[in-house]
């Protein structure tokens, strides 16, 4: 009783670590968000004060140009910043998929320490519990399979040059190994 209730403790403590990793990703990828935000609003509100210092409102052809300029480089920024949100969506999906698969790792590990403990106690009436065992995990195996390929395909599909990240080429490479 004792080794479950660590068991069962240690377990809950992997969770909440993963937890908290998980909330810690998520703020610093707010706070990047933030940031990027105020900066690109600030560098905007500066913009236009110079312009309005440099070319009062009757400089005439000058003022043209250059507002073509602010604005273009206004509808760039907005540009990058809605790149910048589809790049956050990605990486908030990438983080959940990973979680999925972490989830379904644990799960594994939980079935195979279950039927271990069957085989090591095997006797007639264990062979339904090992057999349930079995296709439960064979089911675990298949959505761990359905989630890597899934993760594999958002990978593929984001645009992100996964091949020049290290955390990316690491997780693309991983995906196909065994458990």
């Amino acid at each position: 009783h004792m080794s479950t209730f660590n068991l069962v403790e240690t377990e809950n403590e992997f969770r909440l670590k993963e937890e908290i990793k998980k909330k810690e990703k998520e703020l610093a990828l707010l706070r990047t968000k933030n940031m990027l935000k105020d900066k690109a609003i600030g560098s905007v509100e500066i913009g236009r004060a110079i312009l309005s210092s440099l070319y009062p409102p009757n400089s005439g052809s000058h003022i043209s140009c250059l507002t073509k300029l602010v604005n273009e480089r206004d509808s760039l920024v907005s540009e990058f910043l809605t790149s910048h949100q589809e790049l956050l969506k990605a990486r908030t999906e990438l983080a959940k998929l990973q979680q999925s698969v972490i989830m379904c790792h644990n799960d594994n590990r939980e079935l195979m320490r279950r039927i271990k403990n069957v085989r090591s106690q095997s006797s007639v009436s264990t062979s339904a519990d090992l057999n349930r065992l079995q296709r439960d995990l064979s089911e675990a195996e298949a959505k761990l399979e359905v989630t890597k390929n899934v993760l594999q395909g958002l990978i593929l599909e984001s645009g992100v040059n996964w091949v020049a990240d290290e955390h990316l080429l690491k997780l693309m490479l991983n995906i196909g190994k065994e458990i």
